[in-house]
């Protein structure tokens, strides 16, 4: 009997493996496994609103947000930021970590703390909540603990079968480890246009996501090229948070917020937001409203320096802009956001391309899949973007207003490209034609493009959450086929497939800019560079170093092997690249090479860079000459070191040339070799102008007047005296009883024996401190006062003094004595200036560029010869003898002023340091913009 019945035994347990498999494929039933919750979460409704779905992704954006290192279950849903409802950081992990770890979803959605932005925020957690995953930071991959009697086990360990889904090429090395599972599945999701996306990330993956049909579209051709890992390519669309629904719940929470006001249709305002984009035409919407004053109001707000720029400009060319309420470095929260786009019934977003998908006012990017255009449309407002892909997918005709564009050249960086541009221009005239469109509507026009355009976004969240929830990557516990046997269920199992993530290589960390930085930011910025630079002679340094404290992990030191880390990093070409080799990094080179790299938004390169061997995208043997053909490469002075000529320097590549026109090496073949020339001096351009044009410009080289600018030592010392108030305060400049400061560090060129010499006739003069490290300046000491040294004359020979220690001398010096006798800028002219003391200057350039009336003295000099080593010294004297009288002479004059005059001089000083500084900062806008251009 027993034999007989074996086989229906069997088949019932088959047919009962059958059902639970077909289960957990379809994601009907959770019979095997239930979802862990944290204590004080609730298990989701069978059935939520529209409204509840969109009010639970913005909760979990919050804590994606503001939680940067959490692991984030997607059953997260306070509309507080609630830590205790998540995971943090623990080593060794709790043994509720460990349980939830080991329910192990479909899918895991790798989020690491470099991109817990508000863009990939969006992203990563709509995936979170309708894959009904959880967001994994880094750390979770990296601890070890034991389970169920099993020592050293990771999280790979627990989830192998568990996909793994990526933003772009942040894999950060994860698909790299040895610990990752052979059949682990990668699923990506691109930004298209992005640069870093080339084939080996797409060949990686066993699951594409797009979010965007013009993004399926290129991708489905880009198989022409072969499919050696079958990927598979998916449509499933995309949502975003809707700031709107987050205002109306945090209103209705907190009586004291301010009431939000209905639209006005009839009497339509316009807002625009670019956050920290240049992608987002905001230059062509101010220029459309500078020229059209009739417009009605434009509200706009952005985070960017450039737009900024732009708008001041515009006012400085008489465009009174009277119709635009511009608000700048404004930090917004989300409720605020979502308040203001409540009340915008015309709401402008003509990008030129999304890439990044970020939030507006918060973090703005561009966004290949058009967060910022998709939160427009759920505001219900009438939508104005550009009529190019994707853009064009969010809004059309009946939704809202298309803005005709010009299409760009493909850009070879964006690999897919070659079906066409990804990038549209929109200009002032098709835009001002957009305006007018929307003006020529009814009022109840356009209302109904602004509930249609909401419309719409509802139907793609509900689009998207169907399409994650049938999607293929739902089902992953393939181990179950093989308890059927079947072939059907392997054919099955084959059809509606696994989940596996295809991982990008490592990228830069990105530096999110919150707001706009003060003057003294910038000034505290550029000090740390400043500080790297002299410190590390070798590293490659980024624009974007900012450690008050020497932090050499924070730039890339030399090796013959690159990491991925710094491969991604050089390939991120900027417009310009500075030359600085470990030979320049010295106080001076650093002072003018570190300001380009801040203001250029660009990376100081050593020489070993260039020599660096490296594969890169498929291509073996490649190098930073190949990777950045166009990006133009800054040059200090004469210190090329054969660079332009080395056989795979690119004849196109342009060559930027900063001079320092007094110096012996700079001769006609440096002039003609460059594309553009610097200026940093008003006497450099006059002379060299000259010469262009009396003896030639066969280049066609451009010279630019851009000034310069320096580091500020007192902002150090201020900032230093306040971190540690156990050190002596800072003692105020006394302009009653002055003394006088002079340094001339290792230079022969500071006129430093005159001072003595005046001092030596003059006993009588006030006390000076007087700082060195030039061996000559020693002898001379002992030769003019033969051991015989006035008490007024203090001599600090060989000390080495830190930049807070000299900061804290310029903070208290009164009166700063600076004869030169040659400057190719004046670097310590400059900084005596910011001190905010009284300075005393040459009367001859370029240091009387330096001193105005009302802002320091002059100290006569008498013009030397024109030297036949220095070739624009044809033009009038380059070198100036200051003679002790004349130094006397200045001194006294000092001594006539009243102390008010010395502090009014000292103040002006400064004034003029800070406003030599932001055009400096202007003009390098500038310059970018051209090279661009």
């Amino acid at each position: 009997m027993r034999a007989r019945l074996a086989p229906s035994y069997n088949r019932f347990i088959l047919c009962g493996v059958v059902c639970v498999l077909t289960f957990q494929l379809l994601g009907g039933s959770q019979l095997l496994s239930s979802q862990s919750l944290r204590q004080g979460d609730k298990s989701a409704p069978t059935l939520l609103s529209t409204r509840d779905h969109i009010v639970h992704l913005n909760n979990l954006n919050e804590m994606c947000f503001h939680e940067r290192e959490a692991l984030i279950p997607w059953t997260y849903n306070s509309s507080d930021v609630e830590p205790a409802f998540v995971w943090l950081k623990e080593q060794p992990p709790s043994p509720k970590l460990l349980l939830y770890l080991a329910d192990c979803p479909s899918i895991d959605v790798f989020l690491p703390l470099g991109i817990r932005n508000h863009g990939y925020c969006e992203d990563g957690m709509a995936y979170v909540k309708f894959l009904k995953s959880r967001a994994l930071p880094q750390w979770v991959l990296d601890m070890t603990f034991e389970y169920q009697g099993r020592a050293n086990m990771t999280y790979f360990d627990l989830c192998p079968h568990s996909a793994m889904l990526f933003m772009n090429h942040y894999t950060d090395g994860v698909l790299e480890r040895p610990s990752f599972p052979e059949h682990k599945k990668v699923v990506v999701m691109p930004n298209v246009e992005m640069y870093e996306m080339k084939t080996f990330q797409y060949y990686r993956a066993d699951y594409i996501l797009c979010k965007t049909q013009d993004a399926f579209d290129r991708l489905t051709k880009y198989r022409e090229f072969g499919n050696p890992r079958g990927t598979v390519v998916l449509y499933v669309e995309h949502t975003s948070s809707d700031p709107v629904t987050g205002a109306e719940t945090y209103a209705a929470a907190h009586p004291a917020f301010p009431p939000i006001q209905r639209k006005d249709f009839q009497n339509p305002t316009f807002f625009h937001a670019n956050g920290n984009s240049a992608q987002k035409s905001t230059d062509v919407i101010l220029d459309c409203w500078a020229s059209r004053p009739d417009l009605p109001p434009l509200v706009l707000y952005t985070m960017g320096e450039d737009t900024s720029d732009h708008y001041e400009w515009l006012r400085e060319q008489n465009h009174s802009l009277s119709n635009v309420q511009f608000h700048y470095g404004e930090d917004v929260d989300a409720p605020h956001f979502g308040k203001l786009l409540a009340e915008a019934p015309v709401i402008l977003c003509p990008s030129r391309m999304e890439g990044y998908g970020r939030r507006w006012i918060l973090a703005l990017t561009s966004g290949s899949f058009g967060h910022y255009i998709n939160q427009a449309r759920a505001a219900g407002a009438l939508v104005v973007t550009t009529n190019g892909a994707p853009m064009n997918e969010f809004v059309d005709t009946d939704s809202g207003v298309l803005v005709d564009a010009l299409e760009a050249e493909p850009d070879p960086n964006q690999m897919l490209s070659i079906y066409g541009t990804m990038d549209f221009r929109v200009t002032k005239e098709t835009l001002c034609e957009a305006v007018d469109q929307v003006l020529e509507l009814t009022a109840a026009e356009r209302a109904q493009r602004g509930r249609r355009g909401r419309q719409k976004y509802e139907h793609q969240l509900l689009a998207f959450m169907s399409n994650m929830e049938n999607s293929l990557l739902r089902s992953h516990r393939f181990y179950y086929a093989f308890l059927v046997g079947a072939a059907v269920v392997v054919l099955l199992l084959q059809a509606l497939g696994a989940s596996r993530l295809a991982p990008a290589p490592r990228a830069m960390r990105r530096i999110v800019v919150r707001k706009e930085l003060s003057l003294t930011d910038h000034i505290m910025h550029l000090n740390n560079l400043n500080e790297i630079c002299l410190h590390e002679k070798k590293a490659v340094i980024s624009w974007t170093y900012n450690s008050s404290a020497v932090d050499p992990s924070s730039v890339w030191t030399p090796t013959n092997t690159p990491d991925a880390l710094l491969i991604e990093f050089l390939a991120q070409c900027p417009e310009v690249d500075v030359y600085l080799p470990k030979g320049l990094r010295n106080h001076g080179y650093c002072e003018d090479g570190m300001a380009y790299v801040k203001f250029l938004k660009s990376r100081a390169l050593p020489e070993w860079v260039l020599d660096l061997k490296f594969d890169y995208q498929g291509r073996k043997g490649m190098t930073y000459l190949e990777l950045c053909r166009s990006s133009a490469m800054l040059f200090m002075n004469h210190y090329t070191e054969g660079v332009p000529e080395r056989p795979d320097f690119p004849k196109d590549k342009k060559i930027i040339l900063m001079p320092n026109v007094e110096m012996y090496e700079l001769t006609a073949e440096r002039y003609t070799q460059a594309d553009i020339v610097l200026c940093k001096t008003r006497d450099a351009y006059n002379r060299l102008h000259r010469w262009y044009n009396e003896f030639g410009n066969p280049r066609n080289t451009t010279l630019l007047y851009t000034q310069h600018t320096s580091s500020d030592p007192t902002t150090v010392a201020r900032a230093h005296a306040a971190a540690h108030p156990e050190l002596s305060p800072l003692r105020p400049k006394n302009f009653e009883n002055i003394t006088i400061f002079h340094a001339n560090g290792h230079s022969a060129q500071k006129s430093t024996k005159s001072i003595f010499q005046c001092w030596q006739k003059r006993p009588d003069l006030p006390p000076i401190d007087i700082y060195s490290m030039h061996p000559g300046t020693k002898v001379d000491f002992d030769e003019v006062f033969n051991g015989s040294v006035p008490a007024s004359v203090r001599f600090h020979y060989g000390e080495d003094v830190d930049a807070p220690a000299f900061g804290r001398m310029l903070v208290e010096a009164s009166t700063i004595l600076c004869p030169s006798k040659m400057e190719g800028f004046g670097h310590y002219i400059n900084q005596a200036r910011a001190s905010g003391a009284l300075v005393l200057a040459t009367n001859g350039t370029p240091m009387n560029e330096f001193v105005e009336i009302g802002a320091g003295v002059l100290i006569e000099a008498r013009p030397l010869g024109p030297n036949p080593d220095q070739m624009l010294s044809m033009y009038g004297a380059m070198e100036f003898d200051v003679a002790s009288d004349f130094i006397c002479d200045a001194v006294d004059k000092v001594l006539a002023m009243t102390p008010a005059e010395r502090a009014r001089h000292g103040r002006n000083g400064r004034l003029l340091y800070e406003k030599q500084f932001l055009a400096f900062k202007k003009n390098m806008h500038k310059l970018r913009a051209a090279l661009v251009g």
